[in-house]
């Protein structure tokens, strides 16, 4: 209500430093529109969206499974049936996802304008890993889980709405236990900010215990669900194959049947992640040098930010806080998609920076690193599963036009 109340009356007043604010959004929204359509001019057309099936495949069709919440509420929503294409459909389901995270975002920034300092829109709004990078990496959930992220700054004083989101976040896709400790830090921020008092280490630790603990509670209940009268690969298959139509038998991953039922992936075992590490240490870690160096650059940013006012020993809260947003890297030794998880990485510490700007009053030291961070929107997006393609948009365009 309070967030209303000033968004409201920031709109009426017509401040100068919206416009600003405004017009990086707008830009945000078209580049990652841009960024979407790729289809018109890569040669797998529609196809390249990859997997659809977590649109699609909800409660109604499989029961209650894993990570069917999302298509759940996109079918109450309707969404489901905005085109018959399901590749087309799902093209319009990202790009709605991504106008609500910067919506989001511009509406957090407009609610705390007076505090903002104009580099951080834009350093956010445009980084190469916000939506930018969601508009290129289709085919998974990590749209949703980047909303509800960017959701929770704007529920900073609310703990009961962030224990919504987590429990929604879970449900979305278990991966988001990974969040919790950043909604922890939000939800600390929200607390400085309204009660006053001082950030905590302790405090910290047990609001992510807390968070944690119901992400742990729902994964656990839904693994065992998803284990009740599980189907073959052959009828799962036939179950979903009308819904997904045309997305149908397209790839070995189209029915979502490995991920919904947490069965072993025959492409994706132990043995083969481990090979493709030791190939990214051996030969390839030149191509993560880009997104990996820009991710420093983010932690050095929150870094310089003063907490001083806020914590006696402000290093090691920073500490946290760091590894906290850096945790879905621990992903990839679970998958091999390295680019998605340095970008999750990196949306939660721009996230952090901006909030800890804004709830918490603090001011940069050193604008220069953040016009450095800048100069990064001219490689958007990273790129996706292959690790060899480090900036997609660019070789998609050198091949098309030089080739």
């Amino acid at each position: 209500m309070i967030n209303k109340q000033r968004f409201t009356q920031a709109m009426t007043e017509g401040n100068p430093k919206l416009f600003p604010i405004i017009i990086y959004s707008i830009v945000a929204a078209l580049g990652s529109t841009l960024i979407l359509l790729r289809f018109l001019f890569t040669k797998l057309g529609m196809e390249s969206f990859g997997r659809v099936w977590h649109f699609y495949i909800d409660i109604n069709t499989i029961g209650l499974r894993r990570r069917t919440a999302l298509a759940s509420i996109i079918r109450i929503a309707h969404l489901d049936k905005v085109f018959i294409d399901r590749y087309m459909n799902a093209f319009f389901i990202q790009w709605l996802l991504i106008m609500l995270i910067v919506a989001a975002a511009t509406y957090f920034m407009i609610v705390n304008h007076e505090k903002m300092d104009l580099t951080i829109p834009p350093l956010i709004l445009l980084s190469p890993a916000f939506v930018f990078h969601q508009a290129y990496n289709t085919g998974s959930s990590d749209v949703a889980l980047v909303l509800l992220a960017t959701a929770s700054i704007n529920c900073a004083r609310n703990n009961l709405v962030l224990y919504t989101i987590t429990a929604l976040g879970t449900l979305f896709h278990e991966s988001f236990i990974l969040f919790t400790p950043f909604i922890a830090i939000i939800s600390a921020f929200g607390s400085v900010a309204s009660k006053g008092g001082r950030l905590s280490l302790p405090l910290l630790v047990k609001h992510a215990l807390g968070l944690a603990f119901t992400s742990i509670i729902i994964i656990i209940l839904s693994n065992q669900l998803s284990g009740i009268n599980q189907p073959t690969e052959e009828a799962h298959n036939a179950l979903v194959a009308p819904l997904l139509r045309t997305a149908a038998h397209k790839h070995q991953y189209w029915s979502g049947y490995y991920e919904i039922f947490r069965l072993k992936d025959p492409l994706h075992n132990s043995e083969i992640v481990s090979a493709t590490l030791e190939q990214v240490f051996c030969c390839n870690w030149v191509y993560l040098v880009l997104p990996l160096t820009y991710l420093i650059l983010l932690l050095i940013i929150f870094w310089q930010i003063p907490l001083d006012q806020y914590v006696s020993k402000s290093s090691r809260i920073k500490l946290f806080i760091a590894a906290s947003c850096c945790l879905p890297l621990c992903m990839s030794f679970l998958a091999i998609d390295y680019y998605r998880y340095i970008s999750l990485s990196c949306s939660l510490v721009l996230l952090a920076i901006l909030t800890s700007h804004a709830l918490l009053n603090t001011h940069l030291k050193f604008k220069s690193i953040v016009y450095l961070g800048l100069c990064f929107t001219a490689i958007s997006p990273f790129g996706a599963a292959d690790i060899s393609w480090p900036l997609p948009f660019h070789q998609l365009i050198f091949q098309r036009f030089f080739n």
